[in-house]
């Protein structure tokens, strides 16, 4: 249903399942938090692949010893680019902290 929902695509990324690749389009669950009542409710599952889903929970991959390959997948999705020391970097950033790189999969 979520996948189908999805196009059969990754809704962070665009990509598909590939399984020579290990990369599998999976779950992930967004919430919301009611600051009143103190309660999170889940909002809504979207479609992400493996490597987007890693970065999703990039804490857990750096466990894991995923931090580098979640990172490079980062890069690869927004754009971003590292700063230059001085705060500069060789191009504007698309990525501003969790900011969502096409649908809003990593907010």
């Amino acid at each position: 249903m979520i996948t189908r929902r999805a196009g059969v695509r990754c809704e962070a990324c665009g990509a598909g399942e590939d399984r020579q690749a290990t990369r599998w389009l999976e779950a992930h669950e967004r919430w919301v938090y009611d600051e009143a009542r103190r309660v999170q409710t889940p909002k809504r599952l979207i479609c992400l692949c493996t490597d987007c889903h890693t970065v999703t929970h990039f804490g857990y991959a750096q466990v894991r010893g995923l931090e580098a390959q979640a990172f490079a997948h980062l890069v690869k999705v927004t754009g971003m680019v590292r700063a230059r020391p001085g705060g500069t970097s060789t191009r504007p950033s698309r990525c501003g902290g969790n900011a969502p790189p096409r649908t809003g999969a990593w907010t």
